[in-house]
């Protein structure tokens, strides 16, 4: 069956760079793109079904390069300065967090909300603030089996690290243990290993050292081995905090990125998610020529999540600076909600402010991040784009309208006006996936009821003693 969707914008692509044809249309079949251009072209095959996109840009499917894939933590900290408490009871004891049936729950939660952000491919993280030294395989396997019924595109790893801590007083108390450690990357190996086994393109994986600070030269030189070996991307969290680089050089005598690279293992099959804190003084200036040249050189990648900081008061410095030294950036969520739109117009206010530049962080660069730099990064020339030959992972988005005002340049009024609101139509591997705003097959009220109870559930779990940490309401909540 062949499908034409007619434009609107037509996000097109010519071999080198996205192009855009107004009033054009693509056609699809089964999980192919079979053309892209106007629909009086005579090349423009004959279709089956057609779709009425007119007045809408129709684009190539996000990708979500750093994503949270659970019921996330992290709004408890919004608008406070308390942390987690990771007590050392908890930490000697074998409690995990949630139940299978509960961990299937925050899965589907997670992957609707990432489908309804815009995002076609993500890169799936579950966060280790509620684990020690890696996170269970039920959790990995439950995203991938949700993913599988949503329909979406999904890169899933166990994570794993060798060094773990619980709080005292005030401070963390880091306990490396190389056997655990071991456990839970032999464990991310099979893991990962049973992925592969599969025949089915929407599910893949990565390797997942979960951050530089919490892993050894021995466990990162090891996980850079296997990742090659299995010729799978290799991913961590990198330069997130001040803590990670007064860690690294007490420990290490250098800067975390002069570490990676006396380790070898810099090059164009590793992501750093992150990259805000390279300096000793601890501050974010603007990054090293020396350090720029690292990047460049061994075409390390780079996933910039602006948000997820922001909303702590900092972040990368910037953008446009890693864009006009020629790294690859990929755009990714790191925070709920996983709105890959509202990111990329973070991305270009952060830019613009660091830069001092109104130029900075300009709507192609950040659009050509969410899109090819994204699929670059996962070494996948058939994602990203409109192009023949390519998967058809396409978003349909609203621009037109009185929300977000009239249309001049429509990748400008994607990237300034919009946000996940406006997706109407998510299409993935040649399946629609999202119409009309909601996801086929799923009653999206029953999910989110679900959630919102574990998420109170959740909350008063004693078992970090997160009741010490919880935020108060931003005004008095009277309750009958």
């Amino acid at each position: 069956m062949k499908t034409l969707i007619q434009g609107g914008y037509v996000v097109g692509y010519n071999g080198k760079e996205h192009i855009i044809f107004e009033n054009g249309c693509v056609v699809y079949e089964n999980e192919f793109i079979i053309f892209v251009g106007f629909p009086h072209d005579p090349q423009c095959p004959n279709y089956d079904i057609y779709i009425d996109a007119t007045k809408s840009l129709i684009s190539p499917g996000f990708i979500n390069l750093h994503c949270i894939a659970n019921i996330d933590i992290q709004p408890i900290f919004l608008d406070t300065k308390k942390q987690i408490v990771r007590s050392k009871e908890w930490f000697n004891s074998n409690s995990n967090i949630m139940t299978r049936k509960e961990f299937d729950i925050s899965a589907r939660y997670s992957i609707a909300s990432i489908i309804k952000g815009g995002s076609t491919t993500f890169c799936a993280v579950t966060a280790m603030g509620t684990k020690k030294y890696g996170n269970s395989t039920y959790e990995s396997q439950s995203l991938v089996d949700n993913s599988i019924d949503l329909g979406i595109r999904g890169y899933f790893a166990n994570n794993f690290q060798d060094i773990s801590y619980y709080n005292l007083k005030n401070r963390k108390v880091f306990k490396h243990d190389k056997i655990l450690g071991d456990r839970a990357f032999n464990k991310a190996i099979t893991f990962s290993k049973s992925i592969l086994k599969n025949n089915n393109d929407l599910i893949n994986t990565f390797l997942f050292p979960y951050t530089t600070e919490t892993c050894t030269n021995d466990l990162l030189k090891k996980s850079y081995k296997v990742s090659k070996a299995l010729d799978i991307p290799l991913r961590t969290h990198f330069a997130q905090y001040k803590s990670e680089i007064e860690y690294t050089y007490k420990n290490y005598g250098k800067s975390p990125l002069e570490r990676l690279k006396d380790l070898d293992i810099l090059d164009n099959n590793l992501t750093l998610t992150h990259c805000i804190y390279l300096n000793k003084n601890l501050t974010i200036e603007k990054i090293s020529n020396k350090y720029l040249k690292y990047l460049h050189d061994t075409g390390t990648n780079i996933c910039h999540c602006p948000v997820v900081y922001l909303r702590k008061g900092y972040g990368l410095n910037s953008f446009q600076l890693l864009i006009n030294s020629g790294i690859n950036v990929g755009i990714g969520t790191d925070t709920v909600p996983p709105d890959i739109i509202n990111e990329m117009q973070t991305t270009s206010l952060l830019s613009k402010i660091k830069d001092d530049d109104y130029m900075s962080g300009n709507a192609r660069e950040i659009y050509n991040s969410a899109t090819l730099g994204g699929a670059k990064a996962l070494n996948r020339n058939d994602l990203g784009r409109l192009y023949k030959g390519c998967r058809a992972d396409i978003v349909i988005i609203n621009i037109s309208n009185i929300r977000t005002g009239l249309v001049d340049d429509p990748i400008r009024s994607l990237v300034y006006y919009s946000n996940s609101k406006d997706i109407k139509t998510v299409i993935i591997n040649g399946k629609m996936i999202l119409d009309n705003y909601k996801i086929i097959g799923l009653d999206e009220r029953e999910l989110y009821n679900e959630a919102q109870n574990l998420w109170n559930k959740l909350k008063r779990k004693k078992l970090l003693n997160v009741k010490q940490s919880l935020n108060k309401n931003t005004f008095k909540m009277i309750r009958v």
